[in-house]
C-alpha cells in the first residue's frame, strides 16, 4: 500500500484557506511520498473509502470558521462511525479560525489533533513526522486530547509570507492573493489579532508579481487580494499608508493583468476608514478596475468604537465616504448590529450614520454580532437587532442602499448559542445561511 493521503474538505467558507495549505504542501508532497486529495462534503465518504483502500494512513483535513460547527459535528460523527465500521486508517485534522480559538472544544468533536494559528509550515512539519512514524505532538501549534485531557504545544512563529504560495497551482486551485496578514488594531469581536499576530506582515511586490504571472499563465483573467486593510499594504506600522509601495504595487500588476480586471480594496480586502486618502482614492481608482470600496464603521457611535477599541472615529467614516464617493468609487459601509453592551444612544446614534452615510451615496452593508472564540467579546452573548434598527435596514434596502445578510446571521447566533449549550440547533445551515 501507499504511504499517506490527505483529503481536504472543500466547503465555500474554506477555499481560500484550502487553496493556502494545499500551495505549502506542494514543495513537500513528491518528498514524503504525500498524494492530496479533495471532496466536497458529499463526496466526502466516498473519497474517504477510496483513499483507505490505497492508503496506510489516511489524514481528514477540515478548516472551518464558527458558523459551520452546526454542520460540521453532525459529519464528523457520521464520519467517525463509517470509518470504525469499515477500519478506516482515518486521523482527523482540523484547523481554522473556530479550531484555533477553541481547540478543546474542536477535539471535543471527535478530531484527533487540532493545528493553532498558521499552519503554512506546521502542516507540513506534521505531515511529515506522520509519515515518517515520528513524534506528532512536537509539530508546532499543536493541540491533542491525552485520556481527556487537553494538551497543546506554542503556537507556530508568524511565517514569512513571501515563503509560500497564496494558491495551489499545481492542483489547480486559485485563490486572491494574500498580500498581508495580521492586523495592529484589537477590536473586540475580531479573530484576526488573536489567530494572526498584531504585527501586519506584507507579502513583498515581487512575490506578489511573481505569482499573478502564474496565475495569468494559467488563465485566470481577475486579480483579487485578502488583507485586512488594503490600503495599508506595505505599511511599516500597519496603520500609516504606503502610498508609493501601493502605486508601484499597481503599476506593476498593470503590465500582468488588465486594468479592469485588477481589484484592490473590494472583498476580501476591505479598507479601514482611517487610511483612507484623497491621494490614495484617485490613485486606486486611476490604476484598479474595481468601481467599489469595502470600509469598516461597524458603529456610529464613538462610545462603541471605543469599547470595540476600533482605532477610529465616526468623523473618520465619514471623511472616507466622503473621499471615496468623490473618487468617484461606490461605497459600502460594514456595520454590526445588536453588539454587546450597547445602550439606546449608541443605537441611536448607528442608525444616525447609516443614514448619513446613505444620503452620501454610500451603501449599508448590515451584519448581526455573533461571539467568536479567541476573541474579547467571545462571552458575550447574541443579541436582537432592536426595531428601529431592523426597520431602518428595510427601508434602506427597499431603496438599494442596503444589504447584507443580518437577519439570517441573526438566527445563525441563536442557533449557535444553543449548541454551545449542549443543544440541538433548529437547522443545519451549512450552505443555506450566508455568513458574508
Amino acid at each position: 500500500m501507499k504511504s499517506l493521503a490527505v483529503v481536504f474538505l472543500q466547503q465555500r467558507n474554506n477555499k481560500h484557506s484550502v487553496a493556502a495549505l494545499a500551495g505549502a504542501l506542494e514543495s513537500v508532497e513528491d518528498r514524503l511520498g504525500l498524494t492530496v486529495w479533495f471532496a466536497r462534503p458529499r463526496q466526502v465518504t466516498e473519497r474517504l473509502s477510496q483513499a483507505a483502500a490505497i492508503y496506510r494512513q489516511v489524514v481528514l483535513a477540515w478548516s472551518f470558521h464558527t458558523p459551520d460547527i452546526l454542520s460540521v459535528a453532525p459529519a464528523l460523527r457520521d464520519i467517525r462511525q463509517q470509518a470504525a465500521a469499515n477500519r478506516w486508517p482515518l486521523l482527523g485534522l482540523a484547523g481554522g479560525a473556530h479550531p484555533s480559538g477553541d481547540p478543546a472544544g474542536t477535539l471535543r468533536l471527535g478530531f484527533d489533533y487540532v493545528l493553532r494559528g498558521e499552519a503554512e509550515a506546521s502542516l507540513p512539519h506534521f505531515l511529515a513526522a506522520l509519515t515518517a512514524g515520528g513524534d506528532l505532538r512536537g509539530t508546532p501549534g499543536l493541540a491533542w486530547l491525552d485520556n481527556g485531557e487537553y494538551s497543546q504545544n506554542r503556537r507556530p512563529r508568524p511565517v514569512n509570507l513571501d515563503r509560500y504560495p497564496p494558491f495551489a497551482a499545481r492542483h489547480g486551485l486559485f485563490a486572491p492573493i494574500e498580500i498581508s496578514r495580521g492586523c495592529p488594531c484589537h477590536c473586540g469581536f475580531c479573530q484576526t489579532p488573536a489567530l494572526l499576530g498584531r504585527q501586519m506582515r506584507h507579502r513583498s511586490l515581487d512575490a506578489v508579481v511573481q505569482h499573478a504571472e502564474v496565475m495569468r499563465r494559467h488563465g485566470l483573467a481577475d486579480l483579487r487580494f485578502v488583507s485586512t486593510n488594503a490600503f495599508a499594504w506595505g505599511s511599516a506600522d500597519g496603520h500609516t499608508p504606503n502610498p508609493v509601495g501601493i502605486e508601484a504595487l499597481l503599476k506593476a500588476l498593470g503590465g500582468i493583468f488588465d486594468k479592469g480586471r485588477i481589484y484592490f480594496g473590494s472583498f476580501p480586502s476591505e479598507v479601514r476608514p482611517d487610511s483612507v486618502t484623497p491621494e490614495l482614492a484617485a490613485m486606486v481608482r486611476r490604476l484598479a478596475g474595481n468601481d467599489n470600496i469595502v470600509i469598516g464603521a461597524q458603529s456610529g457611535s464613538d462610545r462603541m468604537l471605543e469599547r470595540l477599541r476600533r482605532g477610529h472615529s465616526v468623523a473618520q467614516v465619514v471623511r472616507a465616504v466622503e473621499i471615496l464617493r468623490a473618487a468617484g468609487f461606490r461605497v459600502y459601509v460594514d456595520f454590526i448590529f445588536a453588539l454587546p453592551d450597547e445602550r439606546e444612544d449608541d443605537r441611536r446614534l448607528t442608525r444616525l450614520l447609516m443614514r448619513r452615510v446613505s444620503d452620501l451615496g454610500a451603501i449599508v452593508h448590515g451584519h448581526t454580532f455573533l461571539p467568536l472564540p479567541g476573541t474579547p467579546l467571545n462571552r458575550a452573548k447574541p443579541g436582537r437587532v432592536d426595531f428601529e434598527t431592523r426597520q431602518l435596514a428595510l427601508e434602506l434596502a427597499g431603496t438599494g442602499r442596503h444589504c447584507g445578510h443580518w437577519r439570517q446571521q441573526e438566527l445563525l447566533a441563536a442557533r449557535l448559542e444553543q449548541f454551545f449549550q449542549g443543544q440541538s440547533p433548529a437547522a443545519s445551515v451549512d450552505n443555506a445561511v450566508p455568513t458574508d
